[in-house]
């Protein structure tokens, strides 16, 4: 019999899983000045407001420059949503753009707000619209607004649907089977979040190409990352999941997307805002049932193991930036969807190709002719003539609902 952890057992006071230290402000000093400290982060490190406030826009900015992408009088166009994390993204770049050392920010940025919230009432969404138009007027951007809704109805004519009046939006409570519409019905939820990502991301980039932005700022979190890894593992896009966890995706050759708050916790960043008197627009949402579709399951997930195991996020982010994309497929023909490059040009076939040829071998009559080895040979040979890929493994699963 195994006797691993015998010896454990066998102590009375040992555990195998050790509770959490906990930290009190009464008893402990800020770890940078040694002042009483307002906030404890990740349950053991003190910091007074001051310090707290100093080391989070360090941490924004460090990320910035580590990247070097954007270039002086680059325009950059900020995805802007509802809550703590977008609000803290615009306080960065404002108070980055008023310093006159030679830290400041020296790019323009542009303000982007989809609104998206069409299973709210109309009236809901016209007071959301409004507070927002207000929150970005506090920090004197240039702001434009866009009907997520009729964009996805009528994609072809996209400056159309972007204003710069938040009124000027056409909101009909008819929107939320409107655009269900766009998605065959018996399609489960995993499936519609999946094409709607899709169509946003497309939203971003081409009205990032409309307003001359070669840089997308999102406000996408720690917990945002780890969650869409194993989201895109799960889905089948573990091959391309570098691009949608990545500090950079540069899956399209215009525009980049950069996330600058990815390694942030909300916690952070809500105390951010508190400390400098903020308060992010709110509303009231409905809850989601978590095993509805994997996205939300996997969210879910993290949270859950986040409580008793505080590096759960970091180590999944750490262990995502570890991942690349093969250099010899960035050239290749990209997918319609995700834009992604296509794993095509194989010499053997990949997870992808070899289910979509057990698929197809398995109609094909032998030929009696030939020897065993002979037929492989053929099959492979009419396989990859008449069955190449147009999407990739993931978004292929998905086409046939649109």
């Amino acid at each position: 019999m195994c006797s691993v952890g015998d010896d454990i057992e066998e102590q009375e006071n040992n555990k195998f899983m050790q509770e959490r230290p906990k930290l009190h402000l009464a008893k402990n000093v800020c770890m940078k000045c040694e002042l009483k400290p307002n906030v404890v982060l990740h349950n053991k490190y003190p910091y007074c407001k001051s310090c707290f406030i100093k080391s989070t826009v360090h941490k924004f900015k460090a990320l910035l420059g580590k990247s070097r992408l954007v270039h002086p009088n680059d325009n950059v166009l900020i995805y802007h949503r509802i809550g703590h994390p977008g609000t803290a993204l615009l306080n960065f770049l404002r108070s980055g753009l008023d310093l006159t050392t030679p830290k400041k920010i020296r790019f323009k940025p542009i303000v982007l707000f989809i609104e998206d919230q069409y299973n709210l009432s109309a009236a809901q969404r016209r007071y959301i619209l409004e507070n927002v138009n207000k929150e970005i007027q506090y920090f004197n951007f240039p702001c434009y607004f866009i009907s997520f809704v009729q964009y996805v109805l009528h994609p072809e004519d996209l400056q159309s649907h972007t204003h710069q009046n938040y009124e000027e939006i056409i909101i009909n409570e008819e929107d939320a089977l409107n655009i269900k519409s766009v998605v065959k019905k018996k399609c489960n939820l995993t499936v519609q979040q999946e094409v709607f990502k899709v169509f946003e991301q497309d939203l971003l980039i081409k009205t990032a190409k409309l307003l001359k932005c070669k840089f997308i700022f999102t406000s996408d979190l720690g917990i945002d990352i780890a969650s869409q890894l194993l989201t895109s593992i799960s889905l089948g896009r573990g091959s391309n999941a570098a691009f949608d966890i990545g500090t950079v995706d540069l899956r399209n050759d215009e525009v980049t997307i950069i996330r600058p708050l990815r390694n942030f916790s909300i916690k952070e960043l809500a105390l951010y805002n508190v400390f400098n008197n903020l308060n992010p627009v709110s509303f009231l949402k409905a809850s989601q049932n978590p095993y509805s579709s994997v996205q939300n399951l996997m969210e879910k997930f993290v949270s859950d193991l986040q409580i008793n195991y505080p590096s759960t996020i970091s180590t999944i982010v750490r262990t995502g930036d570890k991942l690349s994309i093969d250099k010899n497929f960035e050239q290749n023909e990209k997918c319609p969807l995700c834009k992604v490059p296509l794993e095509n040009t194989h010499d053997k076939l990949g997870s992808a190709e070899a289910t979509n040829f057990s698929h197809w071998a398995s109609t094909q009559l032998p030929d009696a002719n030939l020897s065993l080895e002979e037929q492989s040979t053929q099959l492979l040979e009419n396989f990859k003539n008449t069955c190449e890929l147009k999407y990739c493994f993931a978004c292929s699963q998905i086409v046939d609902f649109l």
